[in-house]
């Protein structure tokens, strides 16, 4: 593939997040006396910011704007307090980052997570690998809007065709899509294999080894 830059995402692609954010959104539920979800519901929730998570998380005759700001920022406040507990780079990926960066190439993670839990997560797991790292903050739109893309490949003076994106679902792939850049799928994270089902990446790896294979 021969790219110079790679970008990643971070929830379900290089940390297994879901235990933090489970609990965090389970205490924010059980503070307005909801019934809880368990793991694998909340895990289907993930991929297009913490508003779209807490908002699916409501039960539906709750998600009016104003409760959803309410609740919102609750359950930041919560992840603000437990946001690397139990929170893990999956197996293999450490040392891939370390080989890309060893190899030359420009390393970043871009995320639809609020910026602060981004920069928090990768400071206490991930620290020194990346140029940037990247969560959703109002200068630009969420993923799958490639405006945070374009912007982060123009500040590591890279083109196009010499860059890809990493991620785990979906959102991902129409990302890179929409940026006009290469897409890696990854099978391990939160939505399986099944998350490509119709927005197929240009290529899928199904261990963090076959990124340096490809």
């Amino acid at each position: 593939m021969n790219k110079k830059a790679y970008i990643f995402d971070l929830d379900g692609t290089l940390v297994n997040t879901l235990s933090d954010i489970a609990s965090a959104v389970n205490e924010m539920l059980t503070h307005y006396g909801f019934d809880r979800h368990s793991d694998d519901e909340i895990r289907l929730m993930i991929g297009k910011g913490a508003r779209n998570l807490i908002t699916r998380a409501l039960p539906e005759d709750r998600r009016n704007q104003e409760f959803v700001d309410e609740a919102l920022e609750y359950y930041r406040g919560c992840y603000d307090r437990n946001t690397v507990v139990n929170s893990y780079v999956y197996e293999g990926l450490s040392q891939v980052v370390e080989a890309l960066k060893s190899n030359g190439a420009k390393l970043a993670i871009l995320s639809n997570k609020d910026d602060r839990h981004v920069k928090k997560i990768v400071e206490a797991l991930l620290p020194d690998c990346f140029l940037f790292a990247n969560g959703f903050s109002p200068l630009y739109p969420h993923k799958p809007a490639p405006d945070s893309v374009l912007a982060m490949i123009s500040d590591m003076g890279v083109a196009k065709e010499e860059a890809a994106y990493v991620g785990d679902s979906a959102v991902d792939v129409q990302t890179a899509r929409n940026a006009g850049i290469y897409s890696v799928g990854v099978t391990w994270g939160f939505g399986g294999v099944g998350s490509f089902s119709d927005c197929k990446p240009d290529v899928l790896v199904n261990t963090p080894e076959e990124i340096l294979k490809i």
